[in-house]
């Protein structure tokens, strides 16, 4: 500090009463700067604020450390009209302290005059605006911009003080708070130009009398017992109270002293109004996120989590509680996390918009795919933001990969496969169907799927193949295609069809498939050349299919040798794998942690199932070998039943279902082999755990014309009616939501119909989409035997 500010210092102190402890005794931010604007001096109060302490702010000059870069030329353009109008004005700005963090405060621009009426200084006060939101009564503590009559020395008069700072009864008459001050006879000393507004009540006719004579309606409201609990505690009161007689809230902060009450108020009415709108609107736009049906987040500017809504926390199976707060980032490996966390840095930088696919592994569901849009949002308080939508796109991308191998196994085809719009003009061909018209991999497809034919085969395009196709929707016969390079001719079987959109089942192309069948009709002509040895030819052809259906029966034969040979085979070790495996769980050998646990746990559980599907594809092998055989013995059913149910137990609880019988016999003797029962009440069981989300499994039994009747009845997804002629078919799997993401070799069905014909009995199911499903067999009680 050089002499001129120190003797600048010492005319303030002198002229305006602004001593050093007069300064620190403020309860908000302060800075005096020169005409220049430069920092003379500043409190402890600001550098609390912004971070810095008075050796680096004072000497400073435009542009303040703590301003933000972006916004130098608008401040300082701001104090420029501010001082060249000779303005007192309060307004807000946006500042940023040491740490890098940005935070919101109201300020207050006025000049100091000396005795001759001359600017010596300019004053800011500041306050952080954050703490009005976060600690309101604090703030409302601190909102005088000086605090003055609670830190004065307290044997002067308040009054005499006031009139004696000519500064400070402009600063008073120029808060946006109502201030007054009551002696201890409880009249009034001083009214501000803000209280006379707020009460309605000019100070010339209230100084000097009591505030319970002039507004006796208070005596024994809250005020009354507010500013009575000041004087006799003498502690600073809080309260926020509306006001019958105005009609209005106030805000009140009762400063009590030996001389009397300090009482500054604000009218909130406007402000609760607009935090009930606030509020309101909040709950409409949570209401409006949580029913978009796209996962939604929104992170600040260190990536933390500040809203998400209800599809994003379904998305990842998690609470809102759980991830608020944090960058979502916090379980990955480093390398994982420093990825994540640079893209919204980058985003956040830049301001341009990212979109990026990844993948990740839900616990239940697999493998997913996520396509993640993130743009930058900066508020009106200059606060960045990223708002996040994801999509899932796990479906699209098994659509793209099943489409890559369509295409590549149409590529690969033997045949001619192409496509042409419904007009009629090509827009795809295979390698196969160029080599088989002469045109190269990269030359350009004729303008119509007339030129690949002959010129004089064209009118039977246009008036049979075309109408067929139009009509039927597909035409099979044979027709002559023509060679573009060596302008040959060649027959080829061909086929026809129209190609529908899936949603609205409209045409949208036309598919066309042929083959090249010159050799076959080579054939056909050699035969009828050869008619007289017609005999002989259809022996030798006789001979030729024999030997093909002996190579096809003994090839079904010899694979379903090797599916039962192999099935033994496997079966063996697994058992040594399960069994070891579940002595080791046992902690026979010594102790296992808790990984050790999990991942031999998992060894386990992945030795049973494939456990099970050598069982299966065993029993399905012997099932088309014929070599299926069942005994027939009595035992008791409902014993075989409890026991199947004990043993799903876990998987049903694990699931949170519940299970429930409904029997009306007693006692069940059943005539059968236990065994395959067994295996057909733990399939379909099975089936109505893995296919359910929720409600209860029914079980019901009961004997209707001397035959078991047992029937399994879920409440899970159902089977639409199409999809139900193909649910007992081999190694299939209805399409759609039944086998997404669920394992299973489609056998189960499959064995179970087998063998419950086998013992006699029929298998059948009813089931509505979305509904649940029935499955329901019948044996009889007793085996007849075949005579």
């Amino acid at each position: 500090m050089n002499n001129e500010d120190i003797l600048l210092l010492n005319e303030l102190k002198h002229s305006t009463e602004f001593s050093e402890n007069y300064i620190e005794s403020l309860l908000d931010g302060l800075i005096i700067m020169n005409l220049e604007g430069k920092i003379i001096t500043i409190n402890t109060e600001l550098s609390k604020i912004t971070g810095f302490n008075k050796g680096e702010l004072e000497g400073v000059t435009f542009p303040f450390p703590f301003w933000p870069s972006e916004f130098y030329e608008d401040y300082k353009t701001r104090f420029n009209q501010l001082v060249t109008n000779n303005l007192n004005q309060e307004f807000k700005s946006i500042y940023i302290d040491k740490k890098g963090e940005r935070f919101q405060a109201f300020n207050f621009l006025t000049s100091i005059k000396n005795s001759k009426g001359e600017i010596i200084a300019y004053i800011i006060i500041i306050r952080n605006d954050i703490e009005t939101t976060t600690a309101s009564d604090v703030a409302s503590h601190n909102k005088h911009l000086f605090s003055v009559l609670n830190n004065r020395k307290k044997h002067v008069s308040v009054t005499k003080k006031i009139k004696k700072a000519p500064q400070l009864d402009f600063i008073l008459n120029n808060i946006s708070d109502g201030f007054i001050f009551l002696d201890t006879n409880w009249c009034y000393s001083y009214i501000n130009k803000k209280a006379e507004e707020l009460t309605g009540r000019k100070a010339s006719t209230l100084i000097g009398k009591n505030i319970w004579e002039e507004f006796p309606k208070s005596i024994g409201n809250h005020f009354y017992v507010a500013y009575h609990k000041a004087v006799k505690t003498q502690e600073t009161q809080f309260l926020k109270e509306y006001y019958e007689p105005l009609g209005k809230w106030f805000e009140n902060r009762i400063h009590p002293s030996s001389q009397g009450l300090c009482i500054y108020f604000t009218d909130i009415t406007e402000r609760l109004e607009k935090k009930k709108v606030l509020i309101k609107n909040e709950r409409n736009l949570d209401n409006i996120i949580n029913n978009i049906g796209d996962p939604l987040f929104v992170k600040d500017d260190q990536s933390r989590m500040r809203i998400v809504n209800d599809a994003f926390c379904k998305m990842f199976n998690i609470q809102k509680s759980d991830v608020i707060g944090k960058t979502m980032a916090e379980e990955l490996t480093p390398e994982e996390s420093e990825y994540f966390l640079n893209v919204d840095k980058k985003v956040f930088r830049t301001g341009i918009e990212d979109i990026s696919e990844e993948s990740f592994t839900i616990q239940g569901r697999g493998k997913q795919v996520i396509s993640t849009k993130k743009t930058r949002f900066i508020d009106e308080n200059g606060n960045a933001f990223i708002i996040g939508i994801v999509r899932d796109i796990t479906e699209k991308k098994k659509a793209e990969e099943k489409a890559q191998m369509l295409l590549s196994l149409i590529e690969t085809s033997d045949e001619f496969i192409g496509l042409a719009t419904l007009e009629g003009k090509p827009i795809y061909l295979n390698k196969m169907g160029k080599k088989m018209v002469g045109l190269e991999l990269d030359e350009e497809l004729p303008k119509d799927i007339k030129d690949f034919f002959p010129e004089y085969y064209h009118e039977t395009i246009d008036n049979e193949h075309l109408v067929n196709i139009r009509k039927a929707n597909k035409w099979n016969g044979e027709a002559i295609f023509k060679n573009f390079k060596t302008k040959d001719i060649f027959p080829i079987e061909m086929s026809g069809f129209l190609i529908n959109d899936k949603i609205a089942a409209n045409p949208i192309a036309l598919g066309i498939v042929a083959k090249n069948i010159t050799e076959r009709k080579k054939n056909e002509l050699q035969l009828e050349k050869n008619k007289n040895n017609l005999e002989q030819l259809v022996k030798s052809r006789t001979s030729e299919l024999e030997k093909e259906k002996v190579k096809a029966q003994s090839a079904d034969l010899m694979k379903s040798a090797f599916l039962a040979t192999m099935s033994h085979e496997l079966r063996t070790p697994m058992n040594s794998i399960i069994g070891f495996t579940g002595i080791l769980l046992k902690e026979v050998s010594g102790p296992l942690n808790d990984e050790q646990k999990k991942q031999i746990g998992m060894v386990k559980n992945s030795g049973e199932q494939l456990l099970s599907l050598i069982n299966d594809i065993l029993d399905f092998s012997k099932i088309e070998a014929g070599k299926l055989n069942v005994s027939f013995q009595t035992f008791d059913y409902l014993t075989c039943l409890e026991r199947t149910i004990q043993f799903i137990t876990p998987q049903v609880s694990a699931k949170g279902l519940k299970i429930s019988t409904e029997i009306t016999e007693m006692e069940v003797l059943l005539e059968s082999e236990e065994r395959r029962i067994e295996q057909v009440l733990l399939n379909l069981l099975s089936n109505a755990i893995k296919f359910s989300k929720k409600g209860t499994i029914r079980i019901k039994v009961t004997i209707i014309d001397k035959r078991l009747v047992t029937q399994v009845i879920d409440q899970g997804i159902g089977i639409s009616a199409e999809n139900l002629t193909k649910l007992f078919q081999p190694f299939t799997q209805v399409d759609g939501i039944l086998n997404k993401n669920l394992p299973g070799t489609g056998l189960g069905l499959t064995i179970s119909k087998n063998l419950i014909e086998k013992l006699g009995g029929t298998i059948e199911v009813q089931s509505k989409l979305g509904k649940g499903s029935t499955f329901t067999f019948r044996v009889p009680l007793k085996h007849k035997i075949d005579t």
